[in-house]
């Protein structure tokens, strides 16, 4: 009972994550980098993040249009090199202008699941480390060393790696304001094996203690009735259409829009009822349409009502287009009702009106308009009439 219930479905707690999925290690600088955007102190930021470094790279934006995005992207690449591959976010990188841009420099575009940063989840480690920075470069009122900030983090030895960022991007210690020994700033020759085996000993230990609360969820196919999280924290009921990958699924709403969410928002539902009352309510509309279309019969469609589990027969008509006509009602609703009552309201008063008057003797009278015509009903609901004061309308002579 409870696992058929709508409202228990509707507000149902969160599924458990699963195993950790990670990338494979890169095996140059820049061959997958993470971009993401910000905002801080009413204004936009872009941070890039090197997969294999940690190099950070922020610039401050103007506005947040894909034009300009792009135009400091190609900016900062200019001057450090092209990355491979991108992972960002769907927007704003998912438009037709990153698309051209993704072509014309030869980046393979890698996009994150809707609503769960945690697939991007360098981008997200990147822009926590720069929104660190800045706020405290606004705390101290000294947001125009924002840049120089980012080289010190840079310049920063990593634990586990025992070399810095700006070590592993250029070979090299960078020179900062602070004494550094002279003998870093020489090029060393960085044993690459060594840098693989610690990035993949520090991914073991971080998939180590996140599979420890994570299990794995069955995969879902293709046409599975299930509930999503569309917006906010609410469940809502769809329909799988495709799946983009093990964790990752295109899902259809009842009204016809399609969302891609990750599996951890999507769960199998038992509730047939709705299921097939709801869900399905379009496409039997649809097939039963297409499979009638060529015919110049009535379409008569059998759909389940859910207020009294009867079945309710609608019959559909064609015009000479083709084009399926809705059958009108037979009860008129509220609105016609009260548009009814005003229209016989005005015609009572105006017809009342118009008997009352009498002409005195040496008055001309004016034509009176049609009585045929009567009041319409404008396309805002509105009630329009022949205004009363043109019927009693009379000319005195003098």
């Amino acid at each position: 009972m409870v696992s058929q219930c709508t409202i228990c479905e509707k507000f149902k707690r969160n599924i458990q994550k699963e195993p950790l999925v990670q990338d494979s290690n890169p095996g140059y600088l820049f061959q997958r980098v993470a971009i993401d955007l910000f905002e801080m102190a009413g204004h936009d930021y872009i941070s890039i993040i090197d997969a294999y470094s940690g190099f950070i790279i922020s610039e401050k934006l103007s506005r947040k249009t894909s034009s300009h995005i792009i135009e400091v992207i190609v900016r900062i690449f200019d001057r450090v090199g092209y990355p491979s591959e991108i992972r960002c976010d769907n927007s704003p990188f998912g438009s037709v202008a990153f698309e051209k841009f993704a072509n014309e420099a030869n980046i393979l575009f890698t996009f994150s699941s809707p609503r769960y940063p945690q697939s991007n989840g360098l981008a997200e480690k990147g822009v926590a480390i720069t929104k660190n920075l800045l706020r405290r470069c606004y705390e101290v009122h000294e947001t125009d060393r924002f840049q120089y900030r980012i080289l010190e983090y840079n310049t920063t030895q990593v634990a586990t790696m025992k070399l810095s960022p700006a070590q592993l991007f250029f070979g090299r210690q960078i020179k900062t304001r602070l004494p550094v020994a002279s003998q870093l700033l020489y090029r060393s020759n960085i044993n690459e094996v060594d840098i693989q085996e610690k990035i993949q000993k520090k991914k073991e230990k971080q998939k180590y203690y996140y599979d420890r609360t994570a299990r794995s969820l069955p995969m879902l196919n293709v046409g599975d009735l299930v509930i999503f999280k569309k917006n906010g924290k609410e469940w809502q009921y769809g329909k799988i259409t495709d799946n983009i990958n093990d964790r990752s699924y295109i899902v259809l709403d009842n009204f016809g829009n399609y969302f891609r969410r990750n599996r951890r928002f999507i769960a199998k539902t038992k509730n047939n009822e709705i299921s097939t009352s709801e869900l399905l309510f379009e496409d039997h509309i649809r097939n039963n349409v297409n499979s009638e279309c060529n015919n110049d019969k009535e379409i008569n469609i059998i759909l389940p009502n859910k207020k009294n589990n009867t079945d309710v027969n609608i019959s559909l008509s064609k015009n000479n287009d083709n084009t399926i006509v809705p059958p009108k009602s037979n009860t008129p609703n509220e609105a016609e009702r009260s548009t009814e009552q005003q229209s016989s309201s005005v015609i009572h008063n105006e017809s009342s009106h118009r008997d009352s008057f009498v002409p005195d003797s040496g008055t001309e009278v004016a034509e009176m308009p049609d009585k045929s015509a009567r009041p319409f009903v404008t396309r805002s609901g509105r009630v329009s009439a022949p205004p009363v004061r043109y019927g009693n309308f009379a000319k005195k002579i003098i």
